[in-house]
C-alpha cells in the first residue's frame, strides 16, 4: 500500500501540492485507524491502488515509456487495481491481505532482518492473505488499524524531517535515522494500532 504513497509523492512538486497530499494522508490514516471496519472498502481500494502502482513500477522499470507516460502507466494500473479490489469485495480479501502482508512485512523485516530472503516475505504475505479470508471480521479491524497507524506515523516523520510522505514506509536512504528512533516509531505504530483496534471494537460492540 505504501508503494503507492512513494510513487505518487515522487510525482508531486515541492510546495503546496506536497503539503496537500500530507493532509490527505493524515485524514485517510485517521479514518482507517478509528472507523476502519466501517470503511473497509476504502482499505481495499488503497490495497488495490498500491498493488496496481507496484505493477506499474515493475512494468516501467523494464519498459521505459518516458517520464510522463511512465507516470500515466503507474497511475492507470493503480486506479484499475483500486476498482477491482473495492468492487469484488469478498473475493479480494485474500489479495488485500496478501498486499498488506507485503507492506507490513517489508517495513518490519527491513528494521530487524534486512538480509531476509524474499521468499520469507512471500510466506508472510500468504499467511496474512489466508488470515484475511478465514478471520475476516477480526482482520478488518486489525488491518485497517495497522494501516492507519503506519500512514499516520509516515506523515508525522515526513512533517518532522521535512520530507515527502512515503519515506518512512519505503525506507529510502534519504531518511537517515538511528535504529533507536526506528524502534520508537515502531512502538508508536503499535500503540496507535492498539488504540485504533480498541476504539473500533468498542464501536462494533455498541452498534450491536
Amino acid at each position: 500500500m505504501y508503494e503507492l504513497v512513494n510513487q505518487l509523492t515522487m510525482l508531486l512538486q515541492e510546495g503546496i501540492l506536497s503539503e496537500i497530499w500530507l493532509i490527505v494522508q493524515v485524514v485517510i490514516a485517521l479514518i482507517l485507524l478509528f472507523i476502519g471496519q466501517k470503511s473497509i472498502r476504502l482499505w481495499l481500494a488503497l490495497a488495490g491502488l498500491s498493488g496496481g502502482a507496484y505493477l506499474g513500477v515493475l512494468l516501467t522499470s523494464h519498459i521505459d515509456f518516458g517520464s510522463t507516460w511512465n507516470a500515466v502507466a503507474i497511475l492507470s494500473l493503480a486506479v484499475i487495481g483500486a476498482l477491482i479490489l473495492s468492487t469484488a469485495y469478498k473475493a479480494c480479501f485474500f489479495i488485500g491481505g496478501f498486499i498488506g502482508g507485503i507492506s507490513l512485512g517489508r517495513y518490519v523485516l527491513d528494521i530487524f532482518f534486512p538480509l531476509t530472503p524474499k521468499p520469507v516475505l512471500l510466506l508472510i504475505a500468504l499467511a496474512t492473505g489466508l488470515i484475511a479470508v478465514f478471520l475476516r471480521e477480526h482482520f478488518e479491524i486489525w488491518a485497517t488499524a495497522i494501516t492507519g497507524a503506519m500512514l499516520f506515523a509516515d506523515a508525522s516523520v515526513a512533517y518532522l524531517y521535512k520530507l515527502k510522505p512515503g519515506n518512512l514506509i519505503n525506507r529510502v536512504p534519504q531518511l537517515n535515522i538511528e535504529i533507536k528512533e526506528d524502534l520508537i516509531i515502531l512502538l508508536g505504530i503499535a500503540l496507535l494500532t492498539l488504540i485504533g483496534a480498541y476504539v473500533q471494537k468498542k464501536s462494533r460492540s455498541g452498534s450491536r
